[in-house]
C-alpha cells in the first residue's frame, strides 16, 4: 500500500490501518537516502570517488590454436578488470550507496 498524506482533526479515531499507513511512509522515507549520505557534493550525496575505466586494451583476437601468451593475456586482462569491479563496488560501499555487509 503507497502512503497518502491525511489531514488529522481534533478527536479523530486512529485506526490501525492508518497507523499502518504512516508505518509505510516512515519506511519508504528512511529508505530514500542512505544513512552514511552526506551533502559535501552537489548539495545531494556524497558523490563517490573516481574510478578509472575498466580497460584501456582488449583481448585481443586469439588464434586458431592457443598458445602461453595469448592465454595468459587474456588471464591478466582478466584479473585487471577483476581488480577494477572490486574498486568500483567498495566506491559505492564508501560512499553509502551500497551496503557494506
Amino acid at each position: 500500500m503507497a502512503y497518502s498524506k491525511k489531514t488529522w482533526v481534533d478527536d479523530e479515531v486512529i485506526s490501525k490501518d492508518a497507523l499502518n499507513n504512516m508505518e509505510s511512509g516512515i519506511e519508504s522515507a528512511s529508505k530514500g537516502i542512505p544513512s552514511t549520505a552526506t551533502k559535501t557534493k552537489a548539495g545531494l550525496v556524497k558523490q563517490s570517488s573516481v574510478v578509472n575505466v575498466v580497460s584501456a586494451e582488449n583481448a585481443g583476437t586469439v588464434g586458431a590454436e592457443f598458445n602461453q601468451a595469448e592465454v595468459q593475456k587474456v588471464a591478466t586482462l582478466a584479473d585487471a578488470n577483476k581488480t577494477a569491479i572490486n574498486a568500483v563496488i567498495e566506491a559505492l560501499k564508501t560512499s553509502g550507496i551500497m551496503a557494506s555487509s
